[in-house]
């Protein structure tokens, strides 16, 4: 079995076409005795088509869905020996964008804390994800000093490294904008070019607007 079977990939099938009811019921008549990676791999899928159906366009997610997603996650998370403790830190990343995504604010930044602590390389991937949740998490509270804060560390450890660290225009757009919330316009003016290096196609010349008027305000401040 493991990640890839015809049985797990027909599954994958079932969930990229959207048929949810289907594809759980798949999963649901699984065997009870499976090796640790096929189950793990299995309970992964369950969270990923959780993930998916609590996904709703132009909405919010669906916070029971999200939840189940997490209860699968849980379930991973508490079959890893305790001699394996980094295992748990990609399910526990999961849980603290589902908790997010589901409006469980304290859970989020708990679980994001959490790991950020068991990771203790504040400039890998991983902790990336983890600073852009807490960073997002004191924004959305318009805790714009806070997340000025979070997303200037965060930021920092990968300015100027091309790697694929995930959600980074995003995470400067954020920093741009409360660094503006707090008036600290040089500060957001700092970061302006990075935005703009960022933005990509019909979006860049509305951003060069913003960018060229944000410049102007630090000129006569």
């Amino acid at each position: 079995h493991g990640s890839s079977s015809p049985f797990s990939d027909y599954v994958r099938e079932l969930i990229r076409r959207r048929e949810f009811n289907r594809a759980l019921a798949l999963l649901d008549k699984a065997p009870k005795d499976l090796d640790e990676r096929t189950r793990q791999a299995y309970l992964g899928i369950r969270a990923d088509l959780h993930r998916q159906a609590g996904a709703r366009y132009y909405d919010t997610p669906d916070p029971e869905e999200l939840k189940l997603a997490i209860k699968a996650y849980e379930t991973i998370i508490a079959e890893i020996p305790t001699n394996r403790p980094r295992d748990v830190i990609p399910f526990n990343i999961s849980i603290a964008e589902l908790a997010w995504q589901a409006g469980d604010t304290a859970r989020a930044k708990a679980t994001a804390e959490a790991m950020l602590k068991l990771i203790a390389q504040p400039e890998n991937r991983e902790s990336h994800q983890l600073l852009y949740i807490l960073g997002r998490l004191a924004y959305e509270a318009e805790a714009y000093a806070d997340a000025t804060r979070i997303y200037e560390e965060a930021y920092g450890y990968i300015r100027g490294n091309p790697g694929n660290f995930p959600k980074r225009r995003e995470m400067v757009e954020d920093l741009v904008r409360s660094a503006c919330a707090i008036g600290d316009y040089a500060k957001a003016a700092g970061y302006a070019d990075d935005l703009l290096e960022l933005v990509r196609g019909h979006e860049k010349k509305r951003y060069q607007i913003y960018i060229d008027g944000l410049k102007a305000r630090v000129k006569t401040s």
